[in-house]
């Protein structure tokens, strides 16, 4: 889910941050789990009841959350300077599945918070898959102000499949040499990699703004898979990157062969494969 920054007095936000006192969250017992990555988001809470409990990670990074009914997850993210502070909770709500392990990301770009979950899975190179039982805000409504969330496209049917790359027959335009351009903010609470906005096309060298772990961010030219992996959507070869359309580089995640991109672009969403 995508919330922008809003501004807030330290009184009112305060109380949101697991820092500021969050009472940490106690599964029921006798209740199915999960497993929930927090590798990377330390501010994660949970909503029980009504109200908004701290998520605790062990060493390995991972929470075990209820699983078998639909539940509220979320990140908070707190910053100030200038005099100014800016608060933000992206939120999202799911169905987990006794006995699997979830995936949950969050992203700053562009005055915009971005939370979104995934199944990790071993069975695909991104090592995580869609989860169709996303959704958007859901309770806690007397914490958090409630915003619509427009549904992933297809989302009764979300499965993620890949196919080898094939060769594009046609030529392919170059994007506009102005087209291609990439930002990023400093944030330190939940490094990340950043979305890119660019008109790309296969084949194209393009300059991506990656986060490490300890928040130093590079540079690097990666060069972009001539093909648009399977979607919900179903597949989306090439001729959407060929097109020269603009494409919100979303999710980044690295493997051997280079980095697996969610991509969001006039309505579609899937991954490509950006190689190294």
């Amino acid at each position: 889910m995508i919330i922008s920054f809003r501004t807030l007095a330290t009184a009112a936000t305060c109380f949101l941050l697991a820092a500021c006192g969050m009472q940490p969250y106690k599964l029921p017992s006798n209740e199915p789990t999960a497993q929930l990555n927090l590798a990377v988001n330390k501010r994660a809470w949970i909503c029980a009841d009504g109200k908004s409990y701290a998520l605790e990670p062990n060493q390995a990074g991972y929470v075990t959350i209820p699983a078998g009914h639909r539940i509220v997850v979320g990140s908070s993210f707190f910053e100030q300077g200038y005099n100014v502070q800016y608060s933000c909770y992206p939120r999202v709500n799911f169905v987990p599945k006794t006995g699997e392990t979830y995936y949950q990301d969050f992203q700053i770009e562009a005055e915009k918070c971005t939370a979104f979950i995934y199944r990790e899975t071993n069975t695909n190179p991104a090592g995580v898959d869609f989860e169709p039982s996303m959704r958007g805000s859901g309770s806690c409504d007397t914490v958090f102000w409630a915003e619509p969330l427009a549904p992933l496209p297809n989302a009764a049917t979300p499965k993620l499949t890949f196919a080898a790359p094939s060769v594009a027959t046609a030529p392919i335009p170059s994007p506009p040499q102005t087209a291609v351009a990439a930002t990023t903010q400093q944030q330190t609470t939940a490094p990340r990699e950043a979305p890119i906005q660019a008109a790309i096309a296969c084949g194209d060298d393009i300059a991506a703004i990656t986060s490490s772990l300890s928040g130093n961010s590079e540079r690097k030219l990666l060069r972009v898979d001539c093909q648009l992996y399977p979607t919900p959507n179903g597949s989306m070869r090439g001729s959407l990157l060929s097109a020269g359309n603009a494409i919100e580089l979303v999710r980044n995640i690295s493997n051997a062969e280079g980095a697996w991109w969610y991509v969001k672009a006039t309505g579609t969403v899937g991954w490509i494969l950006v190689r190294r």
